[in-house]
């Protein structure tokens, strides 16, 4: 397998770190549940939402049109100014924060979530598991467990328990066409003190203190929402409640942003292919630095590049990838940031210490971070990559002209998905163009789809991104989309409990090493992409050593698995050897990806490897040899 073969696996879903399912969260916190006698567990769980009912104010809530909240929330290392508004008959929903740096907005219109981000740009959030979350949150924003037959809401007691030495009624609610959410009754109140929600790829835990009664409503003054990270947790302080008509401008989806300019209405640039798309960009006039373009992330620098930019840094949060650990980061902006003739200002970067292996590139300058988003909101994005080329044209006036099969695009947070096939099982895939490899398949997925056996075929341990350690599994498999079929796709399996890999909603991620058969456009404004290329494929050859290897710097290439058996376990090669010299060539001077090159070259090609271990150098001599046919 290629040295990055997880590059993707240093994804970097920004604000989002993880939690263990709800029934792992009930184990851990020690809850004792116990059933409720004398009663179903619907006809309790109805008399619960009468008791809660009456508590938060009762007929006083028929009464109300719209609410809007106003306070400070401390997130990430920042204090911002936050604002909701709720229409309380429909569940429409409005909530933004200020940062100082940027702005960012939620809107739930009655049929469709909007983000606006920290990259100032506007997609939906309107996957199929998305759309169920959706609105199970507007039942809980219109108070649905308060209204006669909680309209609608299948109900269930869980039973009764502790925590902390407070007691509950937990409640588990399903709305029609929503996704279950368990209620929390404070036992002494009965009124909702927490609800807990299994989101794609964490658990959303939103704790409620400080209830007032506010003209005969009682709301809470003190919200937490917590995905499993107390340092990204929302600790939300309200400090103004008023009740007001519904106005219809609050609920539309927010305007996307005009804060750049492109000459001739297009910029056509080149970019380097090699695993990664390097985009060249000027940030300050200084530069250009190469970035990673990547379709679900957002514009991030590394702390070597925003200190030679000479940025200063605020607030701070944490990151999350493959892996269950997170790394800290920060804001700042850029005054200016040039691709091509495009130039965009005010633009906040994350800075993030992205691994070394990531960033390397053996003998050229380093990636200073990653661009994303603040494009592909912004621009019809075209990469053609047997031109090794990408034109940005702005969204507001694009429209697709030319060739390729059309594919919707729905979307599950910051990530693009389509409609796959995995050995003939159906789901959505993220099109991922910050994922160098084939595919790697969900484990979640994969599990219900019954393709874990299929999937789980020569074991690689020993990978490191930004969440951490992790396993994956080495097979091929067969992909179709649209009206292309690629057999025997190298494909890479993941059982991670936690991470970017350990989604319950997606079937897998597809890279570059598939989409690089393609010129492709890219429409998020209009939902949709562009797939112009050949029918035909050649299977990608695998890894023909038998080892992962990451840069930990400059010097060497690390050893973090050896397949049994394979040729380098043959050969003696081991966990924890330094390779310093390939063929002669030092280290130093190979990027991950001319590694990955160089162990895919033909069946019985000799390989001179030089191992440092123990302080003592040696040569040691590899024969080539198939592992995945």
């Amino acid at each position: 397998m290629r040295a990055r073969a997880t590059s993707h696996l240093r994804r970097l879903y920004f604000f989002m770190s993880t939690k263990h399912s709800i029934a792992v969260l009930l184990a851990a916190i020690a809850i004792v549940v116990t059933g409720a006698a004398n009663a179903g567990p619907a006809e309790t769980a109805e008399a619960e939402l009468r008791l809660a009912r009456e508590a938060a104010g009762g007929v006083a809530w028929d009464r109300a049109g719209a609410v809007v909240m106003t306070g400070a929330d401390h997130v990430k290392g920042v204090d911002t100014h936050w604002e909701q508004v709720v229409d309380l008959a429909t569940g429409r929903t409005r909530e933004s924060r200020d940062f100082g740096l940027f702005k960012t907005v939620e809107i739930w219109d009655g049929r469709t979530r909007w983000s606006k981000g920290r990259s100032g740009g506007v997609h939906p959030i309107n996957s199929a598991f998305a759309q169920m979350t959706n609105i199970t949150d507007a039942w809980l924003a219109k108070r649905g467990y308060l209204k006669p037959n909680a309209l609608g809401a299948h109900l269930e007691t869980l039973g009764q328990g502790g925590e902390n030495g407070a007691a509950f009624v937990v409640v588990l609610a399903t709305p029609p066409h929503g996704r279950p959410v368990e209620l929390w009754f404070d036992k002494k109140t009965s009124l909702l003190a927490q609800t807990v929600q299994e989101l794609p790829q964490t658990i959303r835990t939103t704790r409620y203190d400080d209830h007032r009664a506010t003209g005969g409503i009682v709301l809470p003054f003190k919200i937490v929402e917590d995905e499993g990270s107390a340092q990204n947790a929302d600790n939300i302080h309200v400090d103004h409640v008023e009740f007001s008509r519904t106005i219809d401008s609050d609920f539309r989806a927010p305007q996307q942003p005009t804060d750049f300019t492109v000459g001739n209405n297009k910029t056509v640039v080149p970019v380097e292919i090699d695993g990664f798309i390097a985009i060249q960009a000027k940030l300050n006039g200084k530069g250009p630095f190469s970035f990673i373009l990547d379709t679900g992330g957002r514009a991030t620098l590394t702390p070597e590049a925003a200190k030679a930019l000479g940025l200063e840094s605020v607030g701070g949060g944490q990151a999350s990838g493959a892996g269950e650990a997170v790394r800290d980061f920060q804001f700042a902006t850029v005054n200016r940031l040039d691709i091509g003739g495009m130039t965009m200002r005010s633009v906040p970067f994350g800075i993030v210490p992205l691994d070394f292996d990531t960033v390397e590139r053996g003998n050229k300058a380093p990636f200073a971070g990653i661009l994303g988003l603040e494009l592909f909101e912004r621009f019809a994005v075209r990469i053609d990559y047997p031109r090794q080329e990408v034109t940005l044209q702005p969204l507001a006036t694009y429209r697709h002209h030319g060739s390729g099969a059309s594919v919707p695009i729905v979307f599950e947070e910051d990530m693009p998905l389509f409609a796959a096939s995995i050995n003939r099982q159906s789901g959505d895939v993220a099109l991922d163009t910050g994922f160098p490899e084939p595919l790697t398949v969900q484990g979640k997925w994969a599990t219900r789809h019954g393709l874990k056996e299929q999937l789980r075929g020569l074991e690689l341990r020993g990978f490191g991104g930004v969440g951490g350690s992790f396993t994956l599994w080495a097979s091929r498999a067969d992909i179709q989309f649209a009206n292309f079929a690629f057999p025997g796709v190298v494909s890479y399996y993941a059982e991670d409990k936690n991470g970017s890999l350990s989604s319950r909603s997606s079937a897998g991620i597809l890279g570059n090493s598939v989409l690089s058969n393609f010129t492709l456009d890219l429409d998020y404004a209009h939902g949709q992409i562009w797939l112009d290329g050949k029918k035909a494929y050649s299977r990608e050859a695998f890894d023909r050593v038998g080892i992962t290897v990451e840069k930990e710097d400059a010097r060497e290439f690390k050893v973090g698995s050896v397949i049994r058996g394979g040729p380098a376990d043959v050969s003696g090669l081991e966990v924890g050897d330094a390779i310093t010299a390939v063929d002669g060539r030092p280290a130093s001077d190979l990027s991950g990806w001319d590694f990955g090159r160089l162990v895919r070259r033909p069946v019985a090609t000799k390989m001179t490897l030089t191992v440092a271990r123990d302080g003592k150098s040696r040569d040691v001599e590899v024969l080539l040899r198939e592992l995945l046919p």
